[in-house]
């Protein structure tokens, strides 16, 4: 018929395209208890005793340990940015930040990405088989 048009020749948005991509890596499972554990090998890496990585202060240890975790959260489970907000009861746009800030330090400061490899492969280690 005159308007009608087949689905192969439908348009797609440029946004919506790029949610389309075949290249996505596989999700891991983010079990109930995987932010947790994330969290206590930053905390004793940092040596976080009297408070815990979520608290709120501008200290560089501080900022740079949440970091981590968001860059292992999106990196590795592919989290979405939601997701981490609610955990670290954050406003998701903050996590977006955070995440650039963190691969903006992967790639400029040899000391932070040196520790983020480490933590990575240690939490990997120890979670193989989620």
């Amino acid at each position: 018929m005159h308007g009608e048009r087949n689905l192969d020749e439908r348009i797609i948005h440029p946004y919506v395209w790029v949610g389309l991509s075949d290249n996505k890596p596989p999700r891991r499972t983010l079990l109930y208890d995987t932010f947790d554990k994330i969290c206590e090998l930053i905390n004793s890496n940092f040596s976080f005793i009297d408070t815990n990585l979520l608290v709120r202060s501008r200290k560089k240890e501080y900022i740079q340990a949440r970091q981590m975790l968001y860059g292992i959260l999106r990196e590795h489970y592919n989290a979405p940015y939601m997701y981490i907000g609610k955990k670290c009861d954050l406003n998701h746009s903050t996590i977006v930040h955070a995440y650039q800030a963190h691969e903006n330090d992967l790639f400029t400061d040899p000391a932070y990405k040196k520790t983020y490899n480490f933590l990575k492969s240690k939490h990997l280690e120890t979670h193989e088989n989620y």
